[in-house]
């Protein structure tokens, strides 16, 4: 159901997982698109070659959008901290690390920002077993970083921040402390991803 859910919308973004980083043909292929959805899976997944090509990529005009349950913790708290890897979280992604284990209601609110596509998109996300979707039990509290960067989303029971979006001169990046594909609704899903898309894409 996850893979299925992505597929949707891959003839607008194109859907990347950490396996197709080693690829030559990669940069070509992404230059094609105004907005790549990076899907943050398990620990270990922002290598440097993963790094390097999403920095050329927004620095070459394209937007990115991040979501995954380690996607700072991954960075920031993982046993073999790398200051390389926080600068590109904090300086290309424009996000830093808060907390691991943010929250366990699966509710996340919207939060003043500048960007009133998100003023009122609620989200539930799957946090515990089901027959539709894994749960996801350890998401990640993340804040923005920088100028530009505002915190667009926060778990619902604790104002910990659960997503970012930073509007730059050159590119614009979304980033989700939780797993995109985890969200309850297909209507939840396009509203977001919606939001997400045309705010990027917007001049």
């Amino acid at each position: 159901p996850a893979d299925q859910l992505l597929q949707a919308f891959l003839p607008f973004m194109p859907y990347i997982s950490m396996h197709l980083f080693g690829s030559s043909h990669l940069p070509d292929y992404l230059a094609e698109f105004p907005v790549l959805f990076y899907h943050e899976m398990g620990l270990e997944q922002f290598l440097p070659v993963t790094q390097t090509i999403i920095a050329d990529y927004c620095e070459n005009g394209g937007n990115i959008f991040v979501s995954g349950a380690y996607v700072a913790t991954d960075l920031w708290d993982n046993g073999d901290v790398n200051e390389t890897d926080k600068r590109f979280a904090n300086e290309i992604l424009h996000y830093t690390w808060r907390t691991g284990q943010a929250s366990v209601s699966g509710q996340v609110k919207p939060a003043a920002s500048p960007f009133p596509a998100f003023d009122t998109l609620h989200v539930e996300y799957h946090n515990t077993l089901n027959e539709n979707c894994y749960a996801v039990e350890s998401p990640d509290g993340i804040e923005p970083f920088g100028k530009g960067s505002y915190t667009i989303q926060r778990y619902g029971e604790n104002n910990i921040g659960a997503g970012i979006f930073y509007r730059g001169q050159r590119y614009n990046t979304c980033i989700l402390g939780y797993p995109f594909e985890t969200i309850k609704t297909e209507k939840q899903r396009n509203e977001l991803m919606n939001a997400i898309y045309h705010l990027s894409t917007k001049q």
